[in-house]
Order: C-alpha cells, then sequence, then structure tokens
C-alpha cells in the first residue's frame, strides 16, 4: 500500500491543524484525526516531544514533524486493525486497501466491522457491491464528500477488473 498517497488522503479528508480543536462530534482532537480523549493520548503526545496538558488546552501547537509522527502511529494502528477485519488485507488491491484503512481511521475498526454486507463483498472482491454497500449506510451520508470519493475509489476499481 502506497503510505503517502494514504498520508495525503487523510490529510484531505480529517483536514490538519496543529493546535486543539473539537471535532464534528464534539470530541478533543489535535494534528491530522488524532483523538484527545483516548487511554494512550498523554503517552502518545509525550512520545512526540509535546506537552499533552498544552495541547489539550489550546496553549501550544504541534510542530508538522510531530503532526506527522502522531499521522504515521494512527496509520499503523489503523493498518494493524483492518488486517484484523479483513484477514486477506495485504492481497487486496491497493486502492481497496487504501479504503478500508481510511474507514477504519474514521470509523474504527469496530464501527466498519458492523459494515457485514461490505466485508462480505471485499471478500469476494464484489467491487460494485461493496461500493452499494458502503452507500447504504448511516456513515455514507453522513461523513459527505468523504464517503462520495471512498465510493468512487472503489467504483474505479470495479472499472479496472472490466477492462
Amino acid at each position: 500500500m502506497d503510505t503517502e498517497a494514504l498520508k495525503a488522503q487523510l490529510r484531505a479528508h480529517e483536514g490538519v491543524r496543529d493546535r486543539a480543536y473539537r471535532d464534528s462530534r464534539g470530541i478533543l482532537t489535535v494534528g491530522v484525526g488524532f483523538n484527545l480523549t483516548r487511554p494512550d493520548a498523554r503517552t502518545r503526545i509525550a512520545a512526540v516531544g509535546a506537552d499533552y496538558a498544552l495541547v489539550c488546552a489550546g496553549l501550544r501547537a504541534l510542530t508538522p514533524r510531530q503532526i506527522d509522527e502522531l499521522l504515521d502511529f494512527t496509520i499503523a494502528e489503523a493498518c494493524n486493525a483492518t488486517r484484523g477485519i479483513v484477514p486477506d488485507f495485504p492481497d487486496l488491491p491497493d486502492a481497496i486497501q487504501l479504503v478500508l484503512v481510511d474507514m477504519v481511521f474514521n470509523l474504527g475498526a469496530a464501527g466498519v466491522s458492523r459494515f457485514r454486507k461490505m466485508l462480505a463483498a471485499v471478500a469476494a472482491r464484489d467491487w460494485p457491491e461493496m461500493a452499494r454497500q458502503m452507500e447504504d449506510s448511516a456513515w455514507f451520508a453522513q461523513v459527505g464528500v468523504r464517503s462520495q470519493q471512498l465510493v468512487a475509489a472503489v467504483r474505479a476499481v470495479a472499472t479496472e477488473d472490466i477492462a
């Protein structure tokens, strides 16, 4: 999988903020969608050389390097989680891997695990059905442009398979 492409995609979908902010669900967040309320947030922020309390208070901005290090960590975490719910993940087309990791980054493994019909389509390598199942979800309406772009990426793979 092209990690740089994934980083660019996540930066576009999540946005990049050097100071703490509340995301669309009211969760305190920084960088590229890094949840500051997660149990290991204090440790992760310290690992990149920042002061958790100051970051949470909005008194300290993260540097581009710190943001990138947090993003690398959360991408590795999302990839591992995706492998846990999609056993043949490494064998899937790169574009499908990017879509799945993006979804896990956004929804968490537990959230994506609820897409049973979509995951069945992935296992069957039925990309048109995967796209249909993505569209047939509350998530699709909730995230707007992001979900539309991810469905378009799946449909592009389906078109490649037909050609």
